[in-house]
């Protein structure tokens, strides 16, 4: 049996109810290693990258993957493998 003690899904739903979009974008800045962000497939491969930050873009927050650091997204290892996979197809 677990032990641990959570929040039950009401006060969860209350919870997220009553943050603010400001709120919602500093708890997931707390937690944004937690997070992996799937954007698609290419030529067969599942490309993601982990969450680096959130912040507000107008009235929305924007979720900001570690590939934002990159000049370009084929800098990334597997990315470039999927692209040459393409290409080889």
């Amino acid at each position: 049996m677990n032990n641990r003690k959570t929040m039950k899904t009401e006060e969860l739903i209350n919870f997220a109810n009553r943050c603010s979009n400001d709120d919602l974008c500093w708890l997931i800045n707390l937690t944004a290693s937690r997070f992996e962000c799937y954007f698609g497939s290419l030529n067969r491969c599942q490309l993601s990258s982990e969450i680096q930050s959130a912040c507000m873009n107008g009235p929305t927050i924007q979720l900001n993957c570690k590939t934002v650091e990159l000049d370009d997204l084929a800098d990334d290892q597997f990315i470039k493998y999927a692209i040459e996979k393409g290409v080889k197809a």
